[in-house]
């Protein structure tokens, strides 16, 4: 019997050995070499909220969680030189209260459930890190989208003026 056959006959043998979904569901295979999708079903928001303050404490939670990631994401994305951790924290932080609006305890589930998959597929470098830039980088800078021509050729002019001459232009980098 070849060496390989033996390795793949002994996978089957042991139905049993798997990872154990929500509700005490438990899945065959081998979780050593093959991930499925029953990861998802394992996430703490598979309850949902009876109401608003539940939702929030499980978007606290999963803040929490990020924090404490966000130094290993930084390192194995090769981000550590564009942004500092403190700084990605503030502005995960930011990105979470721009949804501060919703009010629908099924809506920030939602979102956090999402939240928790962004925060999978980051940890196991299923995203590209210009995907997690937009998250971890201040995009609120008061230059954006301005060169610095621009900033002195209207320098001193009305706020008409600027908007006038600014105008609907979209810039091309």
């Amino acid at each position: 019997m070849n060496q390989n056959q033996n390795f793949q006959g002994n996978l089957n043998l042991f139905p049993e050995i798997g990872t154990h979904g929500a509700r005490g569901k438990q899945y065959g295979g081998n979780n050593i070499t093959m991930r499925g999708n029953e990861i998802f079903e394992g996430l703490t928001t598979g309850r949902p909220s009876k109401n608003i303050i539940q939702a929030h404490f499980k978007v606290l939670r999963f803040y929490r969680k990020v924090c404490r990631l966000i130094p290993f994401l930084l390192r194995i994305h090769d981000m550590e030189v564009t942004c500092n951790s403190q700084q990605a924290m503030v502005n995960v932080a930011n990105v979470i209260r721009k949804r501060a609006y919703l009010r629908d305890p099924d809506a920030v589930d939602r979102w956090v459930y999402r939240g928790y998959e962004l925060l999978y597929q980051a940890e196991w470098h299923m995203l590209n890190r210009d995907h997690l830039f937009q998250y971890f980088s201040n995009q609120n800078r008061s230059d954006a989208g301005y060169s610095y021509l621009e900033n002195q050729k209207l320098k001193g002019k009305s706020e008409f003026l600027k908007d006038f001459y600014i105008g609907n232009k979209t810039y091309e980098y």
